[in-house]
């Protein structure tokens, strides 16, 4: 379906879309702006569009009202059967009263059709571009060729298969930029979830310690009150023992009435962030090794009265080496340790935001399961809503030679076929030592020598993105799994 924006607010160049000759029930969705600002229809209006065919023949087109800032125009035979371009006018009334309207032109594109017919059309250098056909046996053979053409700035600057997981993103472009994806394949992937902080969103304060002062919580917040004059605070519980051979990574929420000198951690692992402002959150995460202890200790110091307070919240410890294995994981430290940050937005680019809180989970394997994708345009509207069956994706991550990330697991294709490439089983002694495998110590993903093979629900393909627009992989559960898949952009004109 093609797309465009229209602005009520005169001025600027017209917008194109593009159609073949001979296009019958072709849908354009005209977006529909106010300057800057979307044109939200009411429902009371009433909506034409006149269309000027390059011969001079007008036709007018009854738009329905769709109460929303788009409308969608269904062109037929009669306004694509002549080649060249037709300018266009969107009218919208109401009770009679012209509300406004905005201009835009469609051009028709040749048909190309088998015969002893030759066309001629201009390719990106401006030479000519040839057909040929040939009927042999009445078996048509098509010689072409020819140079794509972009008139307009498509919304991707060229074709590309997209792999990286998420489970919801910006597209990156302008409100004006749009294009179509083929969306062919999910693939699966899993992960030894862990999170190793019991009580960490505080349904209470059990389980914590603290110095200098008294502690309530309430609506998931830990408020913390100094009692008497102090130079620092610790809020402490006791975890699961560290291993210092592993990666971990650490995140918690923090809020003081009075400014911080130093916030830092310490025993299970240790980092120091810095100083904080007073009266204004954040949100402090790290990827450091472990440091052997029992004792989770969050120091905060500065210069504190009796009465000042300090607020946490969401606080969580995931063992990324059990969760990732050793390869991803001590790849997202040596990014963090080069600078500060670098490993946490790695990982949250492919799907992994820890500064979410996570329930207490001392391991089990966690796969890729979705049920549908939802694209939505640049206003937050829905422009794609598309169903997936929901079935578990098994696999392994990997990086490959450029350090970026993605899936080696099953695969589930839009024509619904799906291919098993790893099984899941009770685990036995020695999983560890597999390759290509992942386990909890309980249950084991590993790959299978001989591929199996399914059948699943059929989706839809291609779908509609919009620049400035976000996708969507709805997964549902408490803990979520990115998605991964192969994605193929199609520029636009």
């Amino acid at each position: 379906m093609e797309q465009i924006y229209l602005n009520l607010i005169p001025g600027g160049v017209s917008p194109v879309c593009y159609v073949s000759q001979y296009d019958v029930g072709r849908k354009i969705r005209l977006h529909l702006r106010e300057g800057s600002d979307p044109y939200v229809l009411s429902g009371a209006e009433t909506i034409n569009a006149t269309i000027r065919k390059a011969t001079g023949e007008e036709l007018i087109y009854d738009i329905a009202n769709t109460s929303a800032s788009y409308v969608d125009l269904v062109v037929n035979y009669d306004a694509t059967d002549v080649i060249g371009e037709s300018v266009c006018e969107l009218v919208i009334y109401n009770s009679g009263v012209k509300l406004g309207s905005a201009n835009f032109k469609m051009r028709i594109d040749p048909d190309v059709y088998s015969g002893d017919e030759r066309l001629e059309i201009r390719t990106a250098s401006g030479d000519p571009a040839t057909f040929e056909t040939n009927i042999v046996d009445n078996i048509p053979e098509l010689k072409c060729n020819i140079n794509a053409i972009q008139d307009g700035t498509p919304w991707i600057d060229s074709n590309i298969v997209n792999k990286e997981p998420y489970l919801f993103r910006k597209i990156a472009g302008t409100a004006s930029r749009i294009g179509n994806s083929e969306f062919t394949t999910l693939i699966g992937g899993t992960v030894a979830f862990n999170q190793l902080v019991q009580n960490g969103n505080f349904a209470d304060t059990s389980g914590w310690s603290f110095t200098n002062g008294t502690a309530t919580a309430s609506s998931n917040v830990c408020h913390f009150t100094f009692n008497a004059t102090a130079n620092r605070t610790e809020l402490y519980c006791f975890i699961a023992n560290t291993n210092s051979a592993h990666d971990y990574l650490f995140a918690y929420t923090i809020k003081s009435s009075k400014a911080v000198s130093v916030a830092s951690v310490g025993g299970a692992i240790s980092r120091t962030f810095g100083s904080l402002n007073a009266n204004q959150e954040y949100v402090n995460m790290t990827i450091v090794k472990g440091g052997n202890n029992t004792l989770l200790d969050i120091y905060t110091d500065g210069s504190f009265e009796n009465g000042d307070t300090i607020d946490y919240k969401n606080i969580v410890l995931i063992d990324l080496t059990t969760y990732f294995g050793t390869t991803i994981a001590d790849y997202a430290n040596t990014l963090e340790s080069g600078t500060a940050g670098e490993g946490i937005t790695w990982l949250k680019a492919n799907g992994f935001d820890f500064s979410k809180y996570a329930p207490y989970n001392a391991g089990g394997l966690l796969s890729v399961k979705t049920s549908k994708k939802i694209n939505r345009d640049a206003d937050n509207n829905i422009i794609g809503e598309y169903p997936l069956d929901d079935i578990e994706l098994r696999g392994i991550l990997k990086l490959d030679g450029s350090n970026n990330l993605y899936y080696d697991g099953d695969t589930y294709e839009s024509n619904g076929s799906v291919t098993r490439k790893y099984e899941y089983r009770a685990y036995a002694s020695g999983d560890e030592s597999l390759p290509d495998t992942i386990t909890d110590g309980t249950y084991t993903v590993t790959k299978l020598v001989t591929p199996t093979f399914e059948t699943a629900d059929t989706f839809t393909n291609p779908m509609i993105v919009d620049g400035n627009g976000t996708e969507q992989f709805v997964d549902g559960r408490t803990v979520e799994m990115p998605v991964g898949h192969d994605t193929f952009y199609i520029p636009m004109n």
